[in-house]
């Protein structure tokens, strides 16, 4: 089962056993993230605004909890008509890392990773355009439920 996010709030959702440590997430949503900004305009800046990771799923009694790993940016200076334009770049770029696109509308583009269950989205909704204006977007990287580094994969 995929864990899910949104631009705005990130919910535990219940995941099974994961063969993902929580520091192979991080590289992962690093990676992810990386090849977002990397295809960004030129007038574009980031600001991280989050790098955590939240509890997911339900493990037995005595078992080791396992996390949702994660990345949120602003991303300023990126003028309302280059949008389209910044949401091919992304679906594009990371169409090459093996992510479709669940969801896309005129302000919103959501990939999933069927391969691992990562999603990415942004947005120009949310933490962004009610914070800072109109040119900036959110960017969330979301990993699938992992295990803690020092438990051992199923």
């Amino acid at each position: 089962m995929l864990c899910a996010v949104s631009a705005v709030f990130l919910a535990a959702s219940g995941c099974g056993p994961s063969e993902l440590s929580v520091g192979r997430a991080r590289v992962k949503v690093g990676e992810y993230t990386a090849a977002v900004l990397a295809v960004l305009p030129a007038t574009a800046r980031t600001t991280s605004t989050l790098t955590d990771q939240n509890a997911c799923g339900h493990p037995d009694p005595g078992a080791a909890q396992n996390y949702e790993v994660y990345a949120a940016y602003d991303l300023s200076g990126v003028a309302p008509s280059e949008v389209e334009r910044v949401f091919d770049a992304v679906r594009e770029r990371l169409a090459t890392e093996g992510f479709a696109v669940t969801g896309r509308t005129a302000q919103r583009l959501e990939l999933t990773n069927s391969s691992n269950g990562f999603t990415a989205s942004v947005d120009t909704r949310g933490v962004g355009p009610q914070v800072h204006g109109a040119d900036t977007l959110s960017l969330v990287v979301l990993s699938s439920c992992a295990r803690p580094d020092s438990t051992p994969g199923p």
